[in-house]
Parts: C-alpha cells; sequence; structure tokens
C-alpha cells in the first residue's frame, strides 16, 4: 500500500508538470506568434469566449474583443513588436511570465505621434489557462520607462543636473563594443567645450545674461548642442526641440521644416555625417528673454562628406576651422528654431575649391583672428581693410 501511494505521489506530480508546461507553451506561443508576429488566428485558438482581463487598459473593454483590440493596436504602433521571455513560472493553471518588449515606434501611440525610435520595456503578467485555453489576465508594464523613450515624460535629473531615469530606461551598448563607445564620447566631451558652461563662461567675453531665468535658457542651448556633437543621437536632439521646430542654415537655405523635416535634415545630412574629430569653440554668448545668439567656432578634418557644410562635395582630407553664428529661440523650455550663420566662402577656400588669390575671402586666419581678438591678444590691425 506504501509502495502504491508512493507511486500515485509520483504520477500526480508528473501530470501536474506536463499540465504546467503544457500552460507555459500556450503562454509562450501567444507571446511570440501572437504579440510578435501577428497571427491573429493563432490569437482566436489559444483565447477562451469568456476570456476576462482583469487589469485592461484605458479605453479597452475587459474581454477577448478588447484585448484582439489592444494586440492591433500595439502592432501598429510597432510594426516589429516582439519579446524575449526570461523565464516563466507555473502555479496551477495560472502562468507567471516576466519579459521584455522591443519594438520600432512607427505609429501612432497614446497621443504621441511616431518617432521612428526603437523601444524597449519590461512587462510581467499572469495567464490562467484551462483546457488549454487563456481564460485570465493579470498585468503590468514599465510604461513610464517606454513614454520616457519616446519623449512623452521629461527624463528627470537628480541634485546634480544629472539625468535620473528608471532602471532599464535606454538601450544597453551592445557587448565588445561598450568601453570603445564610452571612449570615443569621452574624446567628444573633451572637443565640445560646449559640455563645460565654465569654460564657455571664460572664454566667452561677451556673455551678457538679459533676463531672469535666462540660465536655464544657457543648459538647453548647451544640451542641446551636446546631443548633436557629443552624444551623435537623432532621437536625443529632437527631444530638446518642441513639437514643430524649424532650422534655417542661412549660407546654404538648408535645414529643416517641422518635426519631420527637421528630422531628415539631422539623420541624413548633419548628425549621422559629424566628422569624428569635429570640435565647438565657443567665443561669445548673449542671452535674452527667450533666445541665446552665440558665437562659436566649428572645427573638423573633411575625411567624410558632411552635407550641413558641404553638400555632395567628396571628402577631401582638408582641415576646416568655421565660424559660427548660432540664435536659438524656444518656447516652453525647448528649441523652438535656429538660424545659423557661416561664411561659405571661407569654406570653400579651405577645402581647396575657391581661390583667395583672385578674391576678396579669408581662408582659416578668418576663425583663428576672431580668436584672437576675442581673447584680447589682437595688437594689430586685421591683414584685409577695406578703406
Amino acid at each position: 500500500m506504501k509502495q502504491l501511494a508512493i507511486n500515485q505521489g509520483k504520477t500526480d506530480r508528473s501530470a501536474q508538470s506536463n499540465g504546467s508546461n503544457a500552460a507555459k507553451a500556450v503562454v509562450r506561443r501567444n507571446t511570440e506568434e501572437v504579440q510578435g508576429n501577428g497571427r491573429f488566428d493563432v490569437f482566436e485558438e489559444l483565447f477562451a469566449d469568456d476570456f476576462v482581463d482583469h487589469t485592461p487598459q484605458p479605453n479597452v473593454t475587459p474581454d477577448k474583443a478588447g484585448v484582439r483590440k489592444l494586440y492591433g493596436y500595439i502592432r501598429d504602433a510597432f510594426p516589429d513588436f516582439h519579446a524575449k521571455i526570461h523565464w516563466q513560472l507555473a502555479d496551477g493553471d495560472r502562468v507567471t511570465t516576466y519579459k521584455t518588449y522591443y519594438g520600432t515606434h512607427e505609429g501612432w501611440l497614446l497621443g504621441v505621434a511616431p518617432t521612428h525610435r526603437k523601444i524597449y520595456f519590461e512587462s510581467v503578467d499572469v495567464m490562467r489557462v484551462r483546457n488549454g485555453k487563456i481564460t485570465d489576465h493579470w498585468g503590468v508594464g514599465n510604461l513610464f520607462s517606454l513614454m520616457q523613450q519616446l519623449g512623452a515624460l521629461p527624463v528627470t535629473t537628480d541634485g546634480n543636473g544629472s539625468e535620473s531615469v528608471p532602471r532599464r530606461a535606454r538601450l544597453p551598448p551592445k557587448r565588445g563594443k561598450q568601453h570603445g563607445h564610452a571612449r570615443e564620447k569621452s574624446r567628444r566631451h573633451e572637443r565640445c567645450k560646449y559640455t563645460n558652461s565654465e569654460l564657455l563662461k571664460k572664454q566667452g567675453p561677451t556673455l551678457k545674461p538679459e533676463a531672469a531665468g535666462s540660465h536655464s535658457l544657457d543648459a538647453i542651448f548647451d544640451a542641446h548642442i551636446a546631443k548633436e556633437f557629443v552624444d551623435r543621437d537623432v532621437d536625443a536632439t529632437m527631444a530638446t526641440m518642441v513639437a514643430e521646430p524649424y532650422v534655417h542654415c542661412v549660407p546654404l537655405m538648408t535645414g529643416g521644416s517641422g518635426s519631420d523635416g527637421v528630422r531628415r535634415s539631422y539623420s541624413e545630412h548633419f548628425v549621422n555625417q559629424i566628422p569624428k574629430d569635429a570640435e565647438v569653440t565657443p567665443v561669445s554668448r548673449t542671452i535674452g528673454k527667450d533666445q541665446v545668439v552665440d558665437e562659436v567656432i566649428v572645427s573638423f578634418t573633411h575625411d567624410t562628406q558632411w552635407d550641413y557644410l558641404l553638400p555632395g562635395i567628396p571628402p577631401t582630407g582638408k582641415r576646416v576651422e568655421i565660424p559660427h553664428v548660432v540664435v536659438m529661440k524656444f518656447e516652453s523650455g525647448k528649441v523652438a528654431h535656429e538660424h545659423v550663420w557661416w561664411d561659405q566662402a571661407s569654406v570653400l577656400v579651405q577645402v581647396g575649391l575657391l581661390d583667395p588669390a583672385k578674391l576678396p575671402v579669408a581662408g582659416v586666419e578668418q576663425a583663428r583672428g576672431l580668436l584672437r581678438s576675442a581673447r584680447g591678444e589682437q595688437d594689430q590691425q586685421p591683414s584685409s581693410i577695406i578703406a
């Protein structure tokens, strides 16, 4: 009798284990085939007609039709939506799953227009499986992180002004490239003086804040430039701007208008083409009520095509140092527009496409002379004077 009881116990545990594995397989199919591949024929197979969602999303009914609508809505917003299951645990007929969802934001989501950003967020959910069908659901997801990644919620800062975001609010760097990326970013910080506002104030002899609260404009300006030249991150740069900004580069009449136009300009012709050794050196800054005007010098080696300054011109290998004037307007703490000036003739002289001997134009001495003047080192008249 004792042996019979032992054998019966083993049989019960084996049956329970098989049932748990079958339930986990049903939930996994839903995650991988329905959510990940849009197989709504499988959805009909897996979900019971009397399914109940105990934690429904806003404006979604807590039934089978509601979850079907939700899954479709998510796949419209993230056409490549998929998940990685980290682990599953079964307790009777309930399966708990911990997973991370991934996707690219190509459609509207909770009032947020497509940002084309790659996102991910974690989720833990419980599904009850009976007779091979999903009958109930309870779940929570890190939607706060998701909305931060889409730019719909602000990234908070700690007392030192550093960004403080929930764990995993950003995509991790790929393994193997992590340290090299960090070193390169550190070098960019050294080259981009905007990452050190104290240095800017020392080098900027005409820095004249004109209005209360102007220091916040100062910080927003610096953050915007750093996202361009240090992070080289189009999404992060766009996050510093209003919903429909514009950028106008006066010498070439280039730039972009509206979110799509500016993003296209940044991604196709500016941020993603910035030469590796590009430097930004501040000369002066004037801050007004809602506007900042900067004099800067942009220096780089023309070893890659950079449409921002030389559209369509193949790399010449020449070193370029060119003064800029940047006028940045702000609305509600974000960049509304930029007007950017530089001397295109000087750029062409420095890459060998214009002969300064035949025209009243200057090359690299233009930038170096400006720096000497700004630092009070100019003790003689400029070499070219028009009387």
